[in-house]
């Protein structure tokens, strides 16, 4: 347990300088407290707010023994003495409610050292932690809700989130939050966990004062979206439009890259919202409302991509989403200034030769022949094998061909270009199809 069972660092509290804070016991009767370091000398902070896990046996007015030679430090009622967890317990070393713990008393501020915590939780995924923040998502504690927030987001991910049913309704309730840090926590929370029972809490965010939650909500609407065609008239949608105007550049780079890569939507207003930012401020947010309107195909990523790979000025970012948005639009016009940086040390040579390919029409044609004669292949090989060939832009496709082949009850997937690019010929790709199981039908019946 977290408590006697685990020993206090030697030689902690020395050399000048020891921990002190207000002492706090969490429900499981664990001693912890954010504090500041203190100068033993001269009484001041140094400010340091770090995890406190204290002796079980302390009652608040025993003294706390902190190194081998069984020191003694006084310790009142209101004040103990503490060490730096940082180098003293690996999460492996604790229970669930040790781990909670000390992801308690760190906080965000822990930084690096919180989030190990805290992934340790999820991956434990188990009962008892989810009662734990569950439980600290409803205290009068802000730093317990937004560390309960945290941990609730991705609880069980190895097991498919076992606790989302349960985790949403709580979080949507965070949401309105008096606490800013608690907001955005559980709209992350929320996002992570991707169930359309949040879209409407979120998208109430959208308009929050604070740009910490605006960020949030554009980072976690196109989750809450789902993955598959969704209506541009939907709140979600003109949500991420409005946040694609944010004074937040980040916020807008956010919002922008979710409507326009991660959000399976097409409309003249979405279109028209990605191309008013080809002239935004914000390079990140330019290049995402490019590659946006490249996936629909819109006329207008054509024309910019095509004026900045002739901006002998262009940077090399500038440039690689310029490409990018060439190989999604697949315009022949483009060619010629797609050919003009090719040999060029700022652009990517493999990602050049696919835009290249994908814009040229008798590379397209070769590509639709190829496609024709392995459909051939696969008739003939396998004719009762479930294979679907796609070439998907939205979401987040690059727009190259995928074939996707159900194989008894397993799933397997392979782009055209690598799966030709292994084999050399059409003959052999099938091959290696055959060879993996993946024209393999499933025979069993029905109810089988």
């Amino acid at each position: 347990m977290f408590g006697g069972a685990v020993p206090l660092r030697p030689g902690a509290c020395g050399q000048g300088r020891c921990a002190i804070g207000t002492n706090t016991v969490t429900p499981q009767g664990h001693y912890l407290r954010r504090h500041a370091d203190v100068d033993t000398t001269t009484g001041a902070s140094v400010g340091r707010r770090i995890a406190v896990p204290m002796a079980a046996s302390f009652d608040g007015g025993s003294l706390v023994s902190l190194d081998e030679t069984t020191r003694a430090v006084p310790a009142s009622a209101d004040t103990v003495v503490v060490v730096d967890s940082d180098p003293l317990l690996a999460p492996g070393d604790l229970d669930d409610a040790g781990v909670f713990a000390l992801a308690l008393a760190l906080g965000e501020d822990g930084e690096a050292r919180y989030w190990q915590l805290v992934t340790e939780l999820h991956r434990r995924g188990t009962a008892a932690v989810f009662e734990l923040a569950s439980s600290a998502l409803n205290s009068g504690d802000p730093v317990g809700r937004a560390v309960a927030a945290d941990v609730l987001g991705q609880l069980g991910f190895e097991e498919g989130y076992p606790y989302r049913d349960r985790s949403v309704p709580i979080l949507v309730e965070r949401v309105l939050d008096d606490e800013v840090s608690v907001i955005g926590c559980a709209i992350a929370a929320l996002g992570h966990l991707g169930d359309a029972m949040g879209l409407p809490a979120v998208v109430g965010a959208a308009s929050h004062a604070e740009g910490v939650v605006r960020f949030e909500v554009a980072v976690a609407l196109p989750s809450l979206l789902g993955v598959g065609p969704v209506d541009p008239s939907t709140p979600g949608v003109a949500a991420l439009i409005s946040l694609m105007c944010d004074d937040d550049p980040d916020v807008r780079d956010w919002a922008t890259f979710g409507l326009g890569t991660q959000v399976a939507t097409d409309s003249a207003e979405v279109r028209d919202a990605l191309a008013d930012r080809l002239a935004d401020a914000d390079e990140d947010v330019r290049r995402e409302a490019l590659v946006g309107l490249a996936r629909r195909r819109d006329r207008r990523a054509v024309n910019t991509a095509m004026h900045v790979l002739a901006d002998d000025d262009a940077d090399g970012y500038a440039l690689s989403g310029a490409i990018e948005a060439a190989a999604l639009a697949r315009s022949a016009a483009l060619l010629p200034a797609l050919r003009r940086r090719d040999g060029q040390p700022a652009v990517d040579a493999a990602v050049l030769s696919s835009a290249l390919r994908r814009c040229d029409p008798h590379e397209r044609q070769a590509e639709c022949d190829v496609l024709t004669e392995l459909v051939r292949h696969i008739e003939r090989v396998a004719p009762r094998a479930r294979v679907v060939i796609s070439s998907e832009v939205l979401p987040v496709g690059d727009g190259g061909v995928q074939i996707a082949c159900n194989a008894g009850r397993r799933e397997l997937a392979y782009q055209l270009d690598g799966l030709l690019g292994r084999a050399g010929s059409v003959a052999a790709a099938i091959d290696i199809l055959v060879a993996d199981g993946a024209l393999q039908a499933d025979l069993e019946e029905p109810g089988g």
